[in-house]
């Protein structure tokens, strides 16, 4: 099964939750963990979130001052759901994705995993992106597995050097290999810049 085909039906399944229940709780709790790394690093401007699902980490976001978001999904049930929440998105392909504008911050939280090839996906958000914009991304710890997961992951990372080899040439600005889990995670910010990719600022 091809990645798209099994992310669709994720995303299939997480319509249904959200339908029968609202918001997942680990994803409530997500968003509020990561929401102020975004707030600490990212400018007050345009942000762009791939694999936006219905737009909630942009409710969290707007508590921190933000208000500017752009969401992108597989999913066209999930972007009518954006939609509705007035929110504006569209359905794309991080592979392929193509928009008008570039943006001043770009979030992939539980993306890259669900993706087949990474170093395309990153070099494609390289390109969306300002000149000193941010990126927080985010994957889940996961050892190698033959073949996608049940959880629709066609890449797996258990350190962050995993992570680094498809970072291309962003600048590190900060990084975590692990939350307080479960779900244990490998987290960074990066940012498009002129600098050298090795001047890493904080770990």
């Amino acid at each position: 099964m091809d990645y798209k085909t099994a992310n669709l039906k994720l995303a299939d399944r997480e319509i249904g939750i959200i339908k029968r229940s609202g918001i997942n709780n680990n994803e409530k709790i997500r968003h509020q963990r990561i929401a102020p790394v975004i707030a600490k690093y990212f400018d007050k401007g345009s942000i762009l979130d791939v694999g936006c699902k219905i737009g909630s980490l942009f409710d969290v976001l707007k508590e921190y001052g933000f208000h500017d978001f752009y969401g992108v999904d597989l999913s066209p049930q999930l972007i009518d759901h954006l939609n509705e929440r007035g929110y504006k998105g569209e359905v794309g392909d991080i592979l392929r994705l193509k928009l008008p504008n570039e943006y001043d911050g770009v979030i992939l939280s539980h993306v890259l995993e669900h993706c087949d090839n990474p170093k395309k996906a990153m070099d494609n958000i390289y390109s969306l992106l300002k000149l000193g914009g941010k990126v927080y991304l985010e994957v889940p710890w996961q050892k190698p597995q033959s073949g996608p997961s049940s959880g629709g992951h066609f890449t797996y990372f258990t350190s962050f050097n995993d992570l680094n080899q498809y970072l291309g040439d962003f600048r590190i600005l900060w990084k975590q290999e692990q939350f307080p889990g479960p779900p244990r995670c490998i987290s960074c910010v990066l940012q498009k810049s002129d600098r050298p990719k090795c001047a890493v600022d904080w770990y």
